[in-house]
């Protein structure tokens, strides 16, 4: 395991540090994606899925680091459907959550799922 380096936060407030597994390497200070149940990779040109910035760099596969998500909470919320991890989420009937289009509304975005969910289960969503 090869993790080294930190990002000094500018302001101090706000955002939400989580520890993620990387699926590659990645530098801190870059942008990265969730690309699996609390597993980040590379930041990709118009990403639509949940997005956070690495604050340690990892070298290999499987590394654990911080990254700072913007938000404030992680909530346990019950989905309407399954959903992928990384994926946005909308309110959905009777109080669950469900998947956001890629091309949908985004004013009805509320939070990302950190883990994969299937119909009826608890995913994790920063709000």
């Amino acid at each position: 395991m090869t993790v080294s380096g930190g990002v000094v936060e500018r302001y101090g407030a706000g955002g939400l540090i989580i520890g993620c597994t990387v699926s590659e390497a990645i530098t801190a200070g870059n942008v990265v994606n969730v690309s699996g149940d609390f597993q980040v990779s590379q930041g990709d040109a118009d990403e639509v899925l949940g997005t956070g910035v690495a604050l340690q760099t990892a070298t290999e596969v499987g590394d654990l680091i911080d990254v700072l998500f913007p938000g404030c909470k992680v909530i346990d919320l019950v989905a309407s459907g399954a959903i992928a991890a990384g994926v946005y989420v909308k309110s959905a009937a009777a109080g669950a959550v469900a998947a956001v289009a890629a091309d949908g509304d985004p004013r009805l975005v509320i939070g990302f799922v950190l883990a994969a969910a299937s119909a009826n289960s608890v995913p994790v969503v920063i709000l």
